[in-house]
């Protein structure tokens, strides 16, 4: 054979290393049994009651349950705050709130959707600018 550049083959003679003396066509067919048995398994996987692909559909499951039963309770705090919001409309009056307390609650540790702690003043000062689209608010 002439030197090309390239290797195209392992072997010079192109019949195959064939160690344990058997025909090629032995060594195809336990190749396609070994991908049949491959297949088979991850076949059998899928339906397996203690597979993971099972295991995930019923996560999916528990957290759509658990979904509508948020969203149950949201709307009812929705309702129930509208009727307080309806209360305090009614009488122009909005509640007073003590400087103390609210200072106390601006303190108050609280966990962002990125999951760092900081407290209720900075993370409410955060969406404000967020919503109002500026950097800097005036007070």
């Amino acid at each position: 054979m002439e030197d090309t550049g390239f290797q195209s083959s392992y072997d010079r003679d192109e019949q195959g290393n064939n160690p344990f003396g058997k025909p090629r066509c032995c060594r195809t067919i336990i190749t396609y049994i070994g991908y049949f048995l491959m297949s088979l398994g991850m076949f059998l996987t899928i339906f397996n009651k203690n597979s993971r692909f099972k295991s995930l559909i019923r996560m999916s499951t528990k957290l759509r349950e658990s979904r509508k039963s948020a969203l149950t309770v949201l709307v009812m705090a929705g309702i129930f705050f509208s009727g307080i919001n309806s209360i305090y409309a009614a009488s122009d009056k909005l509640p007073e709130i003590k400087k103390e307390h609210a200072e106390a609650f601006g303190k108050l540790i609280v966990q962002d959707r990125d999951g760092r702690l900081k407290p209720v003043n900075t993370l409410s000062s955060e969406v404000l600018r967020k919503l109002a689209r500026k950097i800097h608010m005036k007070v």
